[in-house]
């Protein structure tokens, strides 16, 4: 009878607390009730993928249809960047790969006292370096376990295929325009921006169709487009040694203009004489000298020219720079400062405008 009354008592107590709960509940606003509602479904969704692929990536992930790979890391973007690289890897799309010394410290409080422990650990971070990018990527619900974030990204092959296929048909007819111009040869120049822009589209259709090969989906001819490509490389290296530059420089100091200049085109293919043939490179120095009781001043201006040989500017560059001045005893530092000044100018921004113009911007 006793063990009874303390039964009625106990389920009455817990009735109680049920419906103070309730109650307490009641006070919540309906937009904290949904919050909570929506936190654990999707903490039990994450639960329910991460147990999936993480103990079977190839079960969720059939290797027929997708291709996936696992990537981990101490932030949701870094376990995505990490699965890229191995999709990339799949592609045989170089990933450069950097390291890092990773410190972290976890305090512990003794007797008031605090200790800290530290703890090392390699941080592995990937950078895609392609000339094609990767259609058709896709992630999987993060989920975090052993401290580290997972994910995996995926490629449906049937969705990339497609997608690679359209962009290398809008590819190949871009291709069969540049070309008509790289090849003509009338003006150089001209070609040369062709077959600049060319190689470059080029480039990108050839990392396209490597990755349409990896996916290993449809029988599409693709030999025009292949043509296209080698014409476009051989194209350009053609078209780079048949432009002769000839560079001339007034009133150049020590040569330093000229060596500057000739270092530059060289590095990107051109050919440099004397007496060029088709494009005639005419550099104008206008040093401004004056000389006070301080000393002596140079105050430079630099004009570029590219002229072919149907005698059109095709290419300009000016540059005005600051007074540069030295005792008149050392005059010569004065004018060695000041075409310095003009030869690191020139390696900062005579090429990229130089390339622009052949890009035809």
């Amino acid at each position: 009878m006793a063990e009874n009354s303390a039964l009625n008592l106990e389920s009455k107590l817990s009735k109680g607390k049920c419906d103070m709960m309730l109650r307490n509940i009641c006070h919540f606003s309906a937009k904290t009730v949904i919050s909570l509602l929506s936190f654990v479904f999707l903490f039990e969704s994450c639960a329910t993928v991460s147990s999936a692929w993480l103990t079977d990536r190839e079960t969720s992930y059939p290797p027929s249809k997708y291709i996936s790979a696992l990537g981990s890391g101490g932030t949701v973007q870094e376990a995505q960047q990490n699965a890229l690289g191995e999709i990339a890897y799949f592609f045989s799309t170089s990933v450069k790969t950097s390291h890092e010394l990773v410190n972290t410290y976890k305090e512990t409080k003794i007797n008031d006292f605090y200790e800290s422990v530290e703890h090392r650990q390699i941080q592995e971070k990937s950078q895609i370096d392609s000339e094609a990018q990767l259609f058709c990527v896709q992630f999987s619900t993060p989920a975090k376990k052993g401290g580290l974030f997972h994910t995996v990204a995926y490629i449906d092959r049937e969705s990339a295929y497609k997608t690679y296929i359209d962009n290398i048909k809008v590819n190949t007819i871009i291709l069969r325009s540049l070309i008509v111009l790289a090849e003509k040869h009338d003006f150089p120049f001209e070609c040369v921006a062709a077959s600049k822009k060319g190689v470059a589209v080029a480039n990108m259709t050839a990392q396209m169709l490597k990755n349409v090969h990896a996916l290993k989906m449809g029988n599409e001819d693709f030999s025009e487009t292949e043509n296209l490509i080698d014409r476009m490389f051989q194209a350009h290296k053609k078209n780079l040694s048949s432009v002769t530059l000839s560079l001339s420089v007034e009133n150049d100091w020590n040569g330093t203009v000229f060596r500057t200049l000739s270092e530059l085109l060289e590095n990107e293919g051109f050919a440099i004489t004397k007496n060029g043939e088709n494009v005639a490179l005419v550099a104008q120095i206008e040093p401004n000298r004056s000389e006070n009781a301080a000393g002596v001043f140079l105050t430079c201006g630099l004009k570029i020219r590219a002229v072919d040989s149907a005698e059109r500017v095709v290419f300009s560059y000016t540059r005005s720079f600051e007074r540069i001045g030295a005792p008149a005893q050392y005059e010569e530092v004065a004018w060695r400062k000041s075409f310095s000044s003009i030869a690191t100018e020139l390696r900062t921004s005579f090429l990229k405008e130089f390339n622009n113009r052949l890009n035809g911007d």
